[in-house]
């Protein structure tokens, strides 16, 4: 079991390295920060920023 849990950490470690020299090594496509166009958004896209406690 552990060697068949090493050789899934190993190819999972490759499709890692091969998906992050794939990328560039940089921000993921459409992610660019930046000024937002806000002449494009309608009323709907209004951001609501609240604060949040979790209670048990």
């Amino acid at each position: 079991m552990k060697d068949a849990i090493a050789a899934l950490n190993q190819e999972v470690m490759q499709l890692g390295q091969s998906l992050y020299n794939r990328s560039g090594a940089g921000p993921a496509p459409g992610t660019e920060a930046g000024p937002s166009d806000s002449s494009t958004k309608g009323p709907d896209d209004d951001i609501i920023d609240a604060d949040f406690t979790e209670s048990n």
